[in-house]
């Protein structure tokens, strides 16, 4: 048996593309078929105004939100699946 060396960074990157695509394909799918529309629910999770920290010679925003719908929920696992098959 021959052993696959994957990175972190790869198993990451893979989950985030799923999850990206996913919601991307679930908003565009409730948008045009009505049939769907009530599940493209979506909660948005993360901080609501940006955090700054203002050194008076620069000024740094932190901010960072997350949008968990049906779609990327599904793109997480697909995602998952593919980083397995890879």
């Amino acid at each position: 048996m021959r052993g696959k060396n994957r990175s972190l960074g790869f198993f990451i990157l893979t989950i985030l593309i799923g999850f990206i695509i996913g919601t991307f394909l679930w908003d565009f799918a409730a948008v045009y078929f009505k049939a769907i529309k009530f599940l493209s629910y979506s909660q948005v999770i993360g901080i609501k105004e940006p955090v700054i920290l203002d050194l008076n010679v620069m000024r740094v925003a932190f901010a960072f939100s997350l949008k968990i719908n049906m779609g990327s929920v599904i793109g997480l696992i697909l995602g998952g699946i593919i980083y397995r098959w890879l």
